[in-house]
């Protein structure tokens, strides 16, 4: 498990308190907010939305195919039991 020649070495991860090394991140954006892309942020609803609406149906057809199963379960019972 020694490093070999021209390996690099991982180093282990340090935890990162606020304010630590802020000025080191970003200083010239340290004060400012966020620029926002509204146009962005529409796109991200649509698709949210869009993901949700696939849910439903999703969840609505396996709700569906569950009792299309069961119900065929059911009819085919009488078959096998019957004297």
């Amino acid at each position: 498990d020694a490093p070999r020649k021209g390996e690099e070495r991982v180093l282990p991860l340090r935890s990162f308190r606020a304010g630590e090394g802020a000025a080191e991140l970003a200083p010239v954006q340290a004060a400012a907010e966020p620029l926002r892309d509204h146009a962005l942020e529409r796109r991200v609803a649509g698709l949210e939305s869009r993901l949700e609406e696939q849910e439903r149906a999703l969840r609505r057809v396996l709700t569906l195919l569950v009792d299309w199963v069961e119900a065929e379960q059911e009819s085919l019972s009488y078959r096998h039991n019957a004297a």
